[in-house]
């Protein structure tokens, strides 16, 4: 008898698998593509953040500037691309949509809040860096 349900769940097993790792993939992409963009924004910003820190900004001061901009860009792209998604997500599969409607609120807040740890995450390092620029150099740059 275990043997006939493991056979009759193993697609599905096998999808959810595979779903988990390509989600997996995605989360590990955003949260790349969020630092890659922050970094380069903090690059290109290094003449004024050194002017910053030469007036007497706090290293502090730096980095909440930096993680604001970043969680800013991130939640405000993620939120639109993210509403998009799921009210395009009935249109595509009316039928999956009801196989799951029981897990749909638990998905619409977790996964934006997931995402946004991430972003969290990947714009702290720029902002520490940022928060350790020495004015010297940063106006020297360029």
């Amino acid at each position: 008898m275990d043997d006939i349900l493991g056979r009759s769940v193993a697609e599905r097993q096998f999808n959810m698998i595979l779903l988990t790792v390509f989600g997996a993939s995605a989360l590990l992409l955003a949260a790349v593509g969020v630092y890659g963009l922050i970094a380069h924004s903090i690059q290109q910003r290094t003449h004024e953040i050194g002017i910053r820190v030469a007036l007497g900004a706090q290293p502090g001061n730096v980095s909440a500037i930096v993680l604001f901009q970043g969680l800013r860009i991130a939640c405000d792209l993620g939120s639109r691309r993210w509403g998009i998604l799921f009210l395009g997500a009935d249109a595509l599969d009316p039928k999956l949509s009801v196989q799951f409607q029981s897990a749909r609120p638990s998905s619409v807040f977790s996964a934006p809040l997931l995402l946004a740890a991430v972003a969290l995450f990947a714009t702290w390092v720029p902002a520490r860096r940022a928060s350790k620029l020495d004015p010297v150099q940063a106006l020297r740059h360029e």
